[in-house]
């Protein structure tokens, strides 16, 4: 279409001054992409692909989804930091720090929610398997302190005391809540 369009319909746009005089013509060839713009679209549509995935984990109607808030948040920001790693990336690593420093604020306010935890808790499918594996119990806090670490396996700055705490007061809660029921 572009190749074509500036004899079929004439400049795209035509820019004038005040007195109506035309200052320029935009043709429509000026905006075709060149296999570097190219690029450029796939790299970005690879970067949002990431979050609209997470987001339509969030679409359902039909099932609760708190219980996926924690881990969707981290899944992103794990998939953002590897683009960091990535050299392809080089272009988009401040935009792509920027939105991993935006979950990453609202990833720290999981930890004034105690809701979010015990979704996960109660689901079928979480339960405490997922803050074991994700951030690791007590003894994974004991490994972390005696090598000098200050981050779980986790992400987003929690310590690993803190996760451990975590992991040990939802593994009281859940055993209290067996020895109460049986």
């Amino acid at each position: 279409f572009v190749a074509t369009a500036d004899l079929r319909f004439g400049p795209m746009t035509v820019i004038q001054n005040e007195k109506r005089q035309i200052i320029k013509k935009i043709p429509w060839h000026a905006c075709r992409f060149e296999v570097e713009d190219w690029k450029r679209v796939r790299d970005a549509r690879t970067i949002l692909k990431i979050a609209n995935d997470v987001q339509q984990l969030f679409s359902s109607e039909l099932y609760p989804d708190l219980a996926k808030a924690i881990p969707v948040f981290e899944e992103v920001m794990t998939k953002w930091e590897t683009l960091l790693e990535d050299d392809n990336f080089a272009l988009y690593h401040p935009a792509i720090q920027a939105g991993i420093a935006k979950m990453r604020k609202y990833y720290l306010k999981f930890d004034q929610k105690p809701a979010y935890l015990m979704a996960m808790f109660v689901h079928p499918y979480w339960k405490l398997n997922y803050v074991k594996m994700a951030w690791g119990g007590e003894k994974e806090a004991k490994r972390a302190k005696a090598a000098g670490r200050e981050e779980p396996k986790g992400l987003a700055g929690r310590s690993t005391e803190n996760c451990a705490r975590l992991g040990v007061y939802i593994e009281h809660i859940f055993h209290s809540t067996l020895l109460i029921s049986v």
